[in-house]
């Protein structure tokens, strides 16, 4: 867990470098064909994936203003925040947010924790090599991160902090908000990750999974 992995640090004297990531509007991203398509990765099938497919089917919204009403249109994005299933289903869809990743990665509703254990400027490049791989899932997934919202942080107990070089930022006090330059250029297409036939088959997931 977190809170254990930065003690353990703090204890034997080691620097944790912490990225703490917001997503813009992360409930309201997620897609429900990727997202039925992770739970049958999962193997999470048959009657159980029915009803969550069900749970998300047949949604629609419009809009009333001054009397008028729009024409409906149907929700293909979005998980309800106010329900105990909606953040379930959204941890499920950053679930594999770890994969393939050096540093470890902790997944919550409201923000995902992303963090090394530090010992020289090479861990720094590791982490940053991290974030840009995560910036590149984000986009796969219809996921992008908050800059405004995200936070650094340095957790150590040693008078001498490490000062990385994608961070660049020597004291803890001053690093709050210095995330933005740390993911500037991150939200760009990623020609490798465009596979038109991975979106073709999310696209095509029955509402009845066997």
């Amino acid at each position: 867990m977190l809170v254990e992995d930065l003690a353990r640090n703090v204890s034997t004297g080691k620097q944790t470098d912490l990225v703490m990531l917001d997503f813009s509007n992360d409930f309201d991203k997620v897609n429900h064909s990727k997202l039925l398509w992770k739970f049958h990765q999962y193997e999470i099938r048959g009657s159980t994936l029915n009803c969550i497919c069900t749970f998300l089917a047949n949604r629609a919204q419009t809009v009333i203003l001054d009397g008028e009403e729009s024409a409906s249109v149907p929700v293909t994005f979005g998980v309800t925040q106010g329900l105990v299933l909606g953040p379930i289903l959204f941890l499920v869809y950053i679930n594999d947010l770890p994969d393939k990743l050096t540093s470890r990665v902790r997944p919550f509703a409201s923000y995902t924790a992303v963090y090394l254990t530090v010992g020289g400027t090479e861990d720094g490049k590791t982490l940053q090599t991290d974030l840009d791989r995560l910036a590149q899932l984000g986009n796969r997934w219809d996921m992008e991160f908050n800059p405004s919202e995200c936070q650094v942080l340095r957790v150590t107990t040693a008078r001498k902090v490490i000062s990385t070089e994608p961070l660049n930022i020597p004291k803890i006090t001053t690093e709050i908000g210095h995330i933005r330059p740390l993911l500037s250029g991150l939200h760009t297409n990623t020609p490798d990750l465009q596979d038109e036939s991975i979106h073709s088959n999310y696209a095509s997931l029955p509402c009845h999974p066997k």
